[in-house]
C-alpha cells in the first residue's frame, strides 16, 4: 500500500510543474510561519518585515528558476537551461541583499540579510531535487 501511494505520488511530482512549485511554497511558508514568532521576538515588525520581504525574494526565485529547468530543450542545450536556472535563482535575492544593505532602513535592522540566507539556502534544498525529479532520465524522451 505505501509502495503504491509513494509510486503515484513520485509520478505526480515528476510530471506536473505545478505540483513541484505548490511544494517550494508550501515548505518555504510553513518554515517562515514557524520563525515567525523569532522574528517578532529580535526585532518586532520590522523583523516581520525583513521576514516576509525574503521569503518572497527567495521563493520567486526558486519558483522561476523551477519553470526554467522545467522547459523541454534539445539535450545540447540542457546545460545552458540549468545555467540559467541558476542563474535567476541567484541574481534576485544578491541583487535585493545589496540594495537593502546599501539603503540600510527598517528591512536592514530587521535582520534581513539573515533570513534571506535561511530562505535562500532552504529553497536551494528543496527546489534542485524538484527539479531533478523533473527532467527527463538520461536518453528517455519526455
Amino acid at each position: 500500500m505505501y509502495s503504491i501511494a509513494r509510486n503515484r505520488l513520485t509520478g505526480l511530482v515528476q510530471k506536473h510543474l505545478a505540483v513541484r512549485c505548490v511544494i517550494l511554497i508550501a515548505l518555504a511558508g510553513g518554515v517562515a510561519v514557524a520563525c515567525a514568532p523569532l522574528a517578532v521576538a529580535n526585532a518586532g515588525k520590522p523583523g516581520v518585515a525583513a521576514e516576509l520581504t525574503a521569503l518572497l525574494v527567495c521563493v520567486a526565485a526558486a519558483t522561476a528558476s523551477l519553470v526554467v529547468q522545467s522547459i523541454p530543450v534539445d539535450p545540447a542545450l540542457a546545460v545552458a537551461r540549468t545555467l540559467l536556472g541558476m542563474s535567476i535563482r541567484i541574481a534576485p535575492p544578491l541583487a535585493t541583499a545589496v540594495v537593502v544593505q546599501m539603503s540600510g532602513g527598517a528591512l536592514e535592522r530587521g535582520g534581513f540579510l539573515v533570513w534571506l540566507l535561511l530562505f535562500y539556502l532552504l529553497c536551494l534544498a528543496v527546489e534542485v531535487p524538484l527539479a531533478l525529479m523533473g527532467m527527463p532520465a538520461f536518453g528517455q524522451a519526455r
